[in-house]
This record gives structure tokens, C-alpha cells and sequence, in this order.
């Protein structure tokens, strides 16, 4: 069966994109990965994903903390 949903994982921890992403592109899905979320709000400019997997820690996207 093949997805053609695009997914956008956002997570500052780089191995979890990587797990997460190969995982879901063996699925078929249309997989990009941000380590922020302004590289999220880059990529979502470019194309408009069907779902975002962010994590939570990151929850403060419009008013960084750190």
C-alpha cells in the first residue's frame, strides 16, 4: 500500500528523526524532519504536511524558552 501523506517529525534530538522517518518512508509516506520549530514553519511554507509529529518538550515553538 503506498501513502503519499506528508509528514513533518520536529525533534531536537536527531536520532529520533532518523527512526522515526525511515520507519515512515518504509510505509510510503513523504517524510521531512526539523530540528526546530522555525525549520518547521520553513518546511511547512514549502509544502503543507497531513500531519506533524513534534515533540513535546518543543511545545513552546512561537516563544523559545532555551
Amino acid at each position: 500500500m503506498s501513502n503519499t501523506a506528508n509528514i513533518i517529525i520536529v525533534d531536537d534530538d536527531p536520532a529520533i528523526c532518523q527512526v522515526l522517518a525511515k520507519y515512515l518512508t518504509w510505509e510510503g509516506f513523504s517524510v521531512e524532519t526539523a530540528g526546530s520549530g522555525a525549520e518547521m514553519h520553513q518546511k511547512m511554507a514549502m509544502k503543507q504536511p497531513e500531519l506533524i509529529l513534534l515533540d513535546l518538550s518543543l511545545i513552546h515553538i512561537s516563544e523559545p524558552t532555551r
